[in-house]
């Protein structure tokens, strides 16, 4: 089972690159790459393999979203309990210009039970 996780993460690997490589040659009006002005997110839906667990799930983002999210770092967000899939998929939308009212960062995706907010050590 191990060796099959591994070559569909190969072939996922691969296929981020392609894509990575596209948002790069698309150039916007002012100038600036796609990938730039946006981002890609690629990450396993579970923290290691087999056993599916819920934590330590890698996440891989490309592109800094016009200079919202820092880049070229590897980045632990800290505590158990505060790095959770919402917050990263609150850091992701606030990223991609989704606010909520007054122009704040979205804190309230996923399970209301789980800290709220984004991912500040993701921020530039």
């Amino acid at each position: 089972a191990d060796l099959l996780h591994h070559y569909v993460d190969v072939h996922f690997a691969r296929a981020f690159r392609y894509l990575l490589e596209r948002l790069e040659q698309i150039e916007l009006l002012n100038g600036t790459r796609l990938i730039d002005a946006g981002m890609a997110v690629w990450y396993n839906d579970n923290g290691n393999g087999p056993a599916h667990a819920p934590s330590n799930i890698p996440h891989v983002i490309a592109g800094s979203a016009n200079g919202f999210l820092k880049q070229g770092e590897y980045i632990q967000a800290s505590g158990v309990n505060e790095a959770n899939h919402a917050k990263m998929l609150n850091t992701i939308g606030t990223a991609a210009g989704l606010r909520k009212d007054g122009d704040a960062h979205l804190d309230d995706f996923g399970d209301p039970m789980l800290p709220k907010g984004v991912l500040s050590e993701l921020l530039a």
